[in-house]
């Protein structure tokens, strides 16, 4: 054999055995030296991971987000009520409507000399009640809102009023302003008013005690004094002046 076909026959052993040495090893070692390439998984989810909050400091942050409940407290009425159930209300107003008043609380109502609708005279003396009286200011109107703002004014303080208080020593004078008219004589009869109306026809007397046009609420004590008075109408100054009235039938 020659030299040259031992060396070809050395060289295919060594290329044999490494072969074999490869076909050999482990499928763990082959698994290991593909992975090393490749980078740590956990270092690169890391920042993701310290980007989202837990779950205890998110529960916080809504809790905090949520508006805390409101605290109410009730007046203290029960006493107040009984308190108040015999006193006149006290008089609050705009100060346009202060300054409209010519006559306040405190001050005497003037006396008067008017004739009611059958024309005949009638003075405040003779009409004054014994614990108290009510004015009532009141105009029927150019038209049929005005005839109808009328009716309920005169209906209310009948009912209000001149029925419910007549036993108490409270009287009520409504005074028209502005001249007589057979449709406030036929009103004044479908409402089965029973206090006298009288006729301020010139607007003498209303000029002495407001600037304001009707409706006006006088109501006075016993010695003709304004108790309390308001110079509109609605259902709070309704209820009003019936507490006022019942504060001087109780006196």
């Amino acid at each position: 054999m020659t030299g040259l076909e031992l060396r070809r026959m050395l060289c295919m052993s060594l290329l044999a055995g490494a072969v074999m040495a490869g076909c050999s090893r482990s499928p763990t070692d082959q698994a290991t030296s593909v992975a090393r390439p490749q980078p740590d998984r956990q270092e690169v989810a890391q920042p993701q991971a310290e980007s989202q909050p837990s779950q205890p400091v998110a529960a916080h942050a809504a809790t905090e987000m949520q508006p805390s409940p409101t605290v109410s407290e009730k007046p203290l009425v029960a006493d107040a009520g009984r308190a108040g159930a015999t006193a006149v209300p006290e008089v609050v107003m705009a100060a346009a409507d202060r300054n409209a008043c010519k006559i306040f609380v405190g001050d005497r109502f003037p006396a008067f000399s008017l004739d009611d609708v059958g024309g005949m005279p009638r003075t405040s003396k003779e009409l004054r009640g014994a614990k108290g009286t009510v004015i009532v200011l009141f105009q029927l109107g150019e038209d049929e809102i005005g005839r109808l703002r009328a009716e309920n004014l005169l209906s209310d303080i009948q009912s209000d009023v001149a029925s419910q208080f007549a036993a108490d020593e409270i009287k009520v004078v409504g005074i028209h302003v502005g001249a007589a008219t057979d449709q406030l004589a036929k009103l004044l009869e479908t409402e089965a008013v029973t206090f006298p109306v009288l006729v301020d026809k010139d607007r003498k007397l209303t000029d002495e005690v407001t600037a304001k046009k009707p409706p006006c609420f006088y109501v006075l004590d016993a010695d003709g004094k304004v108790a309390w008075l308001d110079i509109e109408y609605g259902p709070a100054v309704r209820q009003q002046l019936i507490q006022a009235v019942r504060a001087l039938a109780a006196r």
